[in-house]
């Protein structure tokens, strides 16, 4: 049997949604080989005054870099650390299969 490939996209400008990952897994059987790829996408962040910034580069009003950054930072840093994702990850390494997260801005 083929390796799966599984993308599982999130909003990353939202809280970390643990169950949409459940949702894609349910039902694979995982084995060696396998890849799951989480592309956590940013598309805004408040700014220092509390409001939401585009972090699209062409806006006028997009966010600057220094604060798309740390927001990054803030994610990835939100995403390692969250105990149903390190659960998840685990259960990839048992298994001998590859677990990737991305964040990235849109």
């Amino acid at each position: 049997m083929e390796a799966q490939r599984v993308v599982v996209i999130q909003d990353a400008s939202r809280e970390v949604s643990s169950s949409t990952i459940g949702l894609a897994l349910h039902g694979l059987s995982l084995k060696p080989g396998d890849k799951l790829t989480l592309l956590a996408v940013i598309h805004q962040v408040k700014t220092p005054m509390g409001y939401g910034s585009r972090v699209d580069s062409s806006s006028m009003f997009g966010a600057n870099q220094r604060i798309i950054g740390r927001e990054v930072a803030r994610k990835k840093n939100e995403y390692q650390n969250h105990i149903e994702l390190a659960e998840i990850s685990k259960l990839y390494e048992a298994k001998q299969a590859e677990n990737v997260m991305r964040i990235s801005c849109l």
